[in-house]
């Protein structure tokens, strides 16, 4: 083992055990409350965190790739964190992925990457409908929760130079927004002014946003729906994609439409998926037909138009 690579002191993850990375200036130490992250002259407590085996590899495995640098600037904010983030850099905005909260610390059940790479991971077949690799988170940041054993493809599929010299989309301090970062803001424009439109019509009973649930299975992440309209007859699973969709996204509301806690709540009431989005791929269209979804199109000119493309017309009221 030569001087500058990783090495762990001490055999167990009592406290006091010891990570460290000389060549990267890494030190961790296990505390009763977690892990003390520190580097380059500044530390913080990651929350929950021990020196599993878990954290071990995906310490090793973010190294491996370069990704040598545990903060950035404003991430953490704090002296405290859930998050231990990898990146090229300290400079701000660069993380790559971290291990978070989402992941059920000490447990690593995911990795989250940051959303600007969805693009490149939906390339590379790690979105795809049942592949069960990864997954876009659907609350908080709209990040990308990949599977830990997963992390080493992931990373071997993305573009790493062209991420460590900058030239990926990125947040302007200015204010102006990444593309990602454009369309998750239509999305809660659409959110907002369709839960008004369905809230304001005599056939509604309730409009819920974003109400989260437990996954029937475990280690998945919360089903948390854009909106569940309940129309008395039956409730409608309402998801909202402001881009092209895929199958991947179809997908979506049909997971959510046979969450347990989901249909028990609604007293084991019919609960259909619906899907609306500004266009479908083909393959959408095609899932949609074989899972029995709704799809709707959508238009933002003044004010929200839908037209249906295929399924049952759960949503014409709203024409009328």
């Amino acid at each position: 083992m030569s001087a500058g690579s990783p090495h762990l002191l001490n055999s167990s993850s009592n406290p006091g055990e010891i990570f460290q990375y000389p060549e990267g200036d890494i030190r961790i130490t296990t505390d009763a409350k977690g892990l003390f992250v520190s580097q380059h002259g500044r530390s913080y407590l990651a929350r929950e965190w021990r020196l599993t085996s878990e954290v071990l590899e995906v310490l090793q495995t973010a190294l491996e790739f370069g990704l040598t640098h545990l903060w950035q600037e404003g991430h953490p904010s704090k002296s405290e964190s859930h998050h231990i983030s990898f990146s090229f850099s300290h400079a701000p905005q660069t993380w790559v992925f971290v291990i978070g909260k989402e992941a059920k610390p000490p447990n690593v059940r995911w990795v989250t990457f940051h959303q600007k790479f969805k693009g490149y991971l939906r390339e590379g077949g790690f979105l795809d409908e049942g592949s069960r690799k990864a997954e876009w988170e659907n609350s908080g940041g709209k990040n990308i929760l990949v599977r830990p054993e997963y992390l080493h493809p992931v990373l071997s599929y993305l573009p790493l130079d062209d991420i460590k010299a900058g030239q990926l989309p990125q947040i302007d301090k200015s204010g102006v927004l990444d593309p990602h970062r454009t369309y998750i803001k239509r999305e809660k424009d659409l959110e907002d002014e369709l839960e008004a439109m369905l809230r304001a019509h005599p056939k509604v009973r309730s409009v819920a946003r974003q109400r989260q649930y437990l996954p029937n299975v475990t280690g998945d992440p919360r089903c948390i729906p854009d909106l569940i309209v309940d129309i008395g007859s039956e409730v409608l699973v309402l998801e909202l994609k402001p881009g092209n969709t895929s199958e991947a996204d179809v997908a979506q509301p049909c997971r959510y439409r046979v969450n347990k806690a989901l249909v028990a709540e609604y007293q084991g009431r019919s609960v259909r998926a619906v899907l609306a989005a500004a266009n479908f791929q083909q393959s959408a269209v095609e899932t949609a037909i074989l899972r029995d979804v709704s799809l709707y199109a959508y238009e933002q000119r003044g004010r929200v138009t839908l037209e249906l493309v295929r399924g049952q017309p759960v949503l014409d009221f709203l024409l009328d």
